[in-house]
């Protein structure tokens, strides 16, 4: 027992050294991450950092100290290098549910929204709760509740959309593009490694569990059209018209449940 809690401290770099870090999400003013080597759970302080990993890039943190804090490693340090590595994710793929009644084509992709504690709502009302949150300007409480549904589950693709939507239509001093893009270019991710390479099927707009990744896709596609890739949005979009033929146009937003 000993030595397996040495080695597992021995994988947690101290001060002056580096790890590469998965992130998965907020928790608190910390950030929740995995790190590559070891999967050992860690958090990261933010504090006033200049770079923010979203949800399901990975980053490297270059450690100035380590604490332990209610069995988990804190780590404080720079963080630089954030990108999207699919393979570091290992994640177990949503499940395609057919939808055999409505065509043998039809699939609806799972829904995860995990719950959050002493938080009321939950499922799609959370979602819909965090929205208002929002709106109401609360947005760092938004933000914040959103980051929490991912670090419990990083497959959570409301919460992934619900991100981008953010930066992407709020309040003008709060858009940011480049962050919008990085949430929708993971939901997308992790929706089309749950479909696979082999998926020939259609994903259609009326299945409630398909929209997370639609308004992804609707998201990812905007967000290369404002930094001027054309061309990549083009095939975003394309892509996102052969899941969902019949989708309506504009979807990337939060609109009411239905």
């Amino acid at each position: 027992m000993n030595v397996s809690r040495r080695s597992a401290t021995d994988r947690i770099p101290e001060g002056g050294q580096a790890v590469e870090v998965l992130a998965l999400g907020r928790s608190g003013g910390s950030l929740c991450g995995r790190t590559r080597v070891g999967a050992t759970k860690v958090l990261v302080r933010l504090g006033l950092a200049p770079v923010r990993p979203v949800a399901g890039e990975l980053f490297t943190l270059d450690v100035t100290r380590r604490t332990r804090e209610n069995g988990l490693w804190m780590l404080e340090g720079t963080i630089r290098a954030p990108r999207l590595s699919p393979s570091t994710l290992r994640l177990e793929p949503l499940a395609l549910i057919p939808r055999p009644e409505a065509g043998e084509r039809q699939h609806e992709l799972e829904t995860i929204i995990p719950r959050i504690p002493r938080f009321d709502a939950s499922g799609f009302a959370a979602i819909e709760e965090i929205s208002a949150l929002w709106e109401a300007g609360e947005m760092e409480l938004a933000e914040l509740l959103a980051g929490e549904l991912l670090a419990r589950d990083l497959r959570c693709l409301e919460a992934h959309a619900l991100l981008g939507s953010f930066f992407l239509d709020g309040p003008v001093e709060e858009r940011w593009t480049e962050r919008a893009l990085r949430h929708y270019r993971v939901g997308v991710t992790i929706g089309e490694l749950s479909l696979g390479d082999d998926f020939e099927g259609v994903l259609p707009w009326r299945w409630r569990g398909n929209r997370a990744l639609l308004r992804c896709l609707d998201g990812y596609g905007r967000c290369l059209e404002r930094i001027g890739e054309a061309r990549s949005a083009r095939n975003v979009f394309e892509r996102s018209s052969m899941l969902a033929p019949e989708a309506p146009l504009g979807v990337g937003g939060q609109e009411p449940a239905s």
